[in-house]
């Protein structure tokens, strides 16, 4: 009876380590929107607010028509200043990035309040689609 206690026990410590363990408990993408960036004077051409409910954020942007460099991700804070969470240079079109923002999930809603800026010119076919 130990002898099949031993060996069910070393078939299922093979098969645990056979699965990486990032897709053994990988969740899926929730698709937040497309967004589109506004002029605002304190951080340039941002998105709107996405709320995440922490983990990861995925965002992908599209720079076709623009002088894009860089893309910066914060989290919006009506009663402090803004956290930098992450910036990105030379983003390439098509490419994406993640990010992790559990540490910025705060408030009454338990969520964390994230956008993107960037720099240069944006022409009106830039955008940014982002995932939670």
């Amino acid at each position: 009876m130990n002898l099949k206690k031993l060996g069910a026990s070393l078939l299922l410590s093979a098969v645990g380590i056979a699965i990486p363990f990032s897709s053994a408990f990988a969740g899926s993408w929730d698709y937040k929107g497309n967004y589109s960036f506004h002029y605002n004077s304190t951080h340039g051409y941002v998105t709107d607010i996405v709320y995440s409910t922490g983990g990861y954020i995925k965002f992908c942007p599209s720079q076709w028509g623009t002088s894009v460099k860089s893309y910066t991700v914060w989290e919006y804070d009506p009663d402090n200043p803004d956290d930098k969470i992450a910036s990105f240079d030379f983003v390439s079109n098509g490419e994406c990035k993640t990010v992790y923002v559990n540490n910025y999930v705060d408030g009454s809603n338990n969520r964390a309040e994230i956008y993107i800026a960037t720099d240069g010119y944006l022409a009106s076919s830039t955008y940014v689609d982002i995932w939670d």
